[in-house]
């Protein structure tokens, strides 16, 4: 976009223990993770504002069972509650005034928590994660460095996945149905692999049997 907008910020300090789970949704924006330190998470919500009115785009947080959820709500009117239940975002389009609103996640996570990420129309980059991770996006590219992942998915977008750990006792899926795929292991791993392409190649530095 030429124009830059108007921008304003949302931050949260949830407490999470080793093994609770943090949740990020969003919808259109870029989400960066990494490892911080101590017993909080940090999590800045940057709202950039195009076209319409921005107090209908809201960042919230919510309690779960097993930990804390953060997530991008599209309201239908400035007075709704804003949960993450009801993350409308089609509604707009109705609209008498179009809403043109990006929301980017800067968020740190505490040592032993478990992440899991969620996006329609961004990229996702996690780097230092120390647990398995779920991230998925829709129409975006996922970088991502850390322990083996439980999941990384992407409809439209680019995977770069470097993995620290040479031994885990869960499978990991990686998939892209238009993008390219690099994914980096431990020297000395073995493990079992199943690769499949539609339109494309498949190389590996390993030897596969």
């Amino acid at each position: 976009r030429d124009d830059q907008g108007t921008t304003s910020d949302t931050r949260f300090t949830p407490a999470l223990r080793a093994g609770q789970l943090l949740a990020v949704s969003n919808i259109d924006g870029r989400i960066v993770v990494t490892q911080g330190r101590g017993e909080s998470a940090s999590i800045v919500a940057h709202k950039t504002v195009h076209h319409g009115n921005g107090d209908l785009v809201k960042a919230v947080l919510e309690e779960t069972s097993d930990g804390y959820r953060v997530c991008t709500v599209y309201l239908d009117d400035v007075g709704e509650t804003a949960t993450c239940d009801h993350r409308n975002r089609g509604g707009h389009r109705d609209r008498d005034e179009p809403l043109d609103v990006d929301m980017a996640y800067e968020v740190r996570l505490p040592a032993g928590v478990r992440l899991a990420v969620n996006s329609v129309d961004g990229d996702i980059a996690a780097h230092g994660i120390d647990t398995p991770a779920t991230l998925r996006t829709v129409d975006g590219a996922i970088d991502f460095d850390g322990v083996a992942p439980e999941s990384i998915n992407t409809v439209d977008g680019d995977i770069t996945a470097t993995i620290a750990n040479a031994d885990w006792d869960h499978s990991l899926a990686v998939r892209s149905v238009d993008g390219a795929i690099s994914l980096t292991l431990p020297a000395g791993i073995s493990a079992e692999v199943s690769g499949r392409t539609v339109d494309g190649k498949l190389d590996s530095d390993f030897p596969l049997t």
